[in-house]
């Protein structure tokens, strides 16, 4: 897989590249501030993963340009302050990935594998702050295995105790977590105890 890293932190870009190389065997991986150096190259990559500020908003908007040309290329935002306007306009401009953190290499794992699938991801706790509850799908009923978790989030459980009790492993309990914050519009774990005791979750 072809690769593009935009940064201005020499640290962002090591990391970065050093999680691709990682996780895929990567024929091409390059790494730079300003994708002005490399713009010939867009029309051949795969991905280009941009960690974003206020200044690299061009970046993305020339990068999105390039979908059109290229129709298998997919853009990552790593957006690590939260900027509420720069995710409102990057998904505007039909980015595949906004994410803000990431936490292990099994969730990065996770976002590259479905992004490279065609899929949208976007971090459920920026999104919470930038679209109204009747575009984060409010009214999607819970899965079974979602209302099961909500039921140990109810008893005070971490997720580790939950993932152990329910034979699953953290991550996917952090995804269920971030699916069920979605679907009801809630913020924190508080706000599901909350809703659970007053029963408007069954």
């Amino acid at each position: 897989m072809d690769t593009l890293i935009i940064s201005e932190s020499f640290i962002v870009k090591e990391a970065i590249s050093c999680l691709f190389r990682n996780t895929f065997s990567s024929s091409y991986i390059e790494a730079t501030k300003n994708i002005n150096t490399v713009e010939e190259k867009l029309k051949s990559l795969d991905l280009i993963f941009i960690d974003i500020n206020e200044d690299k908003m061009k970046e993305v908007e020339v990068a999105t340009k390039y979908k059109k040309i290229n129709s298998k290329l997919k853009i990552i935002v790593l957006d690590l302050l939260e900027n509420e306007k720069l995710c409102n306009k990057a998904i505007k401009l039909n980015v595949d990935g906004y994410i803000t953190d990431l936490e292990d290499n099994d969730e990065f794992e996770y976002i590259l594998h479905k992004i490279m699938l065609g899929k949208k991801y976007y971090d459920a706790s920026i999104i919470q702050k930038t679209l109204s509850s009747k575009n984060l799908n409010t009214n999607d009923a819970l899965t079974n295995r979602e209302n099961e978790v909500v039921a140990q989030v109810a008893k005070g459980l971490n997720n580790r105790e939950i993932a152990k009790n329910l034979s699953v492993t953290e991550f996917t309990i952090k995804k269920h977590l971030s699916s069920i914050f979605n679907k009801l519009n809630l913020k924190n774990r508080q706000d599901i105890i909350i809703r659970y005791k007053d029963g408007s979750i069954n």
